[in-house]
């Protein structure tokens, strides 16, 4: 049985054109049923297409993951997907991936499913989110006070998710 998986191209990629890969053909396999360890490190010019469909399958596919790291190089998650993700793998300890972290993804999610969220405890084990570039501003104008409320609700959100968690981060 398989329980890590890492990918990486190291290359000099300034000459390649954009690129991207599907992570859903991943999925497929039965044998990653006892992976940990998931780290993808595609080149600076690859993308991963990665969606809240994918993420609910990876849950179900891999739930002992410990480490989920993308390299922020996935087209951003909604906030639903990854309270799912962090929720459903309770050993998950470090995350890193793009997130759509705008207060409007709390509220609107199409993939949403009660049955997705059903018995979810919050995860103890994580302590590291590594969100990349992810969008976080509030979608629209908003005066200061209104934006500090939204921030507030994404941190009682993760919060939430993930009571030990001491590390969020993102690019600079």
């Amino acid at each position: 049985m398989l329980e890590h998986m890492i990918i990486d191209e190291n290359f000099d990629s300034r000459y390649l054109p954009p690129s991207s890969f599907e992570f859903h053909p991943l999925l497929a396999h039965s044998s990653l049923a006892g992976l940990s360890t998931l780290i993808l490190s595609p080149g600076r010019t690859t993308s991963i297409i990665f969606t809240d469909p994918d993420i609910l399958t990876l849950t179900r596919t891999c739930p002992r993951l410990h480490i989920l790291d993308l390299g922020s190089q996935n087209t951003p998650v909604s906030l639903h997907a990854l309270n799912v993700l962090v929720r459903r793998c309770h050993e998950l300890c470090t995350v890193a991936l793009r997130v759509d972290a705008r207060v409007d993804s709390l509220r609107d999610n199409k993939y949403a499913d009660d049955d997705d969220e059903e018995g979810l405890r919050p995860n103890r084990c994580l302590i590291k989110l590594n969100v990349g570039d992810s969008p976080v501003a509030t979608a629209g104008t908003f005066i200061l006070s209104q934006e500090s409320r939204e921030i507030m609700l994404i941190s009682r959100f993760l919060h939430a998710m993930a009571p030990k968690l001491k590390s969020v981060q993102g690019s600079v």
